[in-house]
């Protein structure tokens, strides 16, 4: 029985050995940020996959959210749920704290790029080009209902700061894309809202977009969406 009680506390010490060397080696436990972003210590990253980030902690739900609010209330806000960094030169587009039962679980997605940036504003003029394609592909809806929808953006007044639901479903998408001086471009429209709808237009993988204010924009797009 002595022998069989060392061996126990052996497994014992072995295994919490193995669980504390895995705590220290791991990339965000005994650190105090993470890509730049200052974190608690104590939270353990289990994912890091495409820059979308997943820690555990069994610290308290308000210090992490203490630790949020400090952080992001220092950087640049855009369509109410991007923050840019501007020195650690990322964008966070997520950034949420879960409470469970007995452990908290964070997740933070950042992408390098600035999407508070004028660079993905799309210009009034997209409208002015739709008028020299040669040819559209692939659109979703009739060409007259096309150009009616056109008529209608145009008359609609833009929305320069729009609040923009990540959690929001579109119901009506309209899609269609065009050569243009050697350029393929794809579009998309869709309602982002009850009363508003947003143009994405995308080359190389690239998107820059407009949002205009139409009233109850799901009744009408549900008219001319096929």
């Amino acid at each position: 029985m002595k022998f069989l009680g060392k061996v126990i506390s052996l497994v014992i010490s072995f295994s919490l050995a193995i669980g504390l060397l895995t705590l220290l080696i791991n990339d965000t436990f005994t650190k105090t940020e993470l890509q730049g972003i200052p974190i608690p210590r104590f939270l353990y990253l289990k994912d890091n996959s495409s820059l979308n980030y997943e820690l555990y902690t069994f610290r308290k739900n308000t210090l992490l959210n203490e630790t949020k609010n400090n952080y992001l209330k220092n950087l640049e806000n855009c369509y109410g749920n991007y923050y840019y960094d501007q020195n650690n030169e990322l964008t966070i587009t997520k950034y949420e704290i879960i409470p469970h039962q007995f452990y908290q679980e964070v997740k933070i997605n950042i992408d390098y790029k600035n999407y508070c940036s004028e660079n993905y504003i799309l210009s009034d003029t997209w409208l002015d080009e739709q008028k020299t394609v040669p040819r559209l592909m692939d659109l979703n809806i009739s060409i007259n209902n096309f150009n009616n929808l056109l008529d209608k953006i145009s008359e609609a007044k833009r929305d320069l700061e729009p609040i923009i639901n990540p959690s929001y479903h579109s119901e009506y998408i309209i899609t269609y894309n065009y050569y243009l001086l050697n350029n393929h471009y794809y579009m998309e429209i869709k309602d982002i809202n009850e009363n508003e709808i947003v143009v994405i237009k995308t080359l190389n993988e690239e998107s820059k977009f407009a949002v205009y204010e139409i009233n109850t924009v799901k009744d009408y797009l549900k008219t001319i969406v096929e």
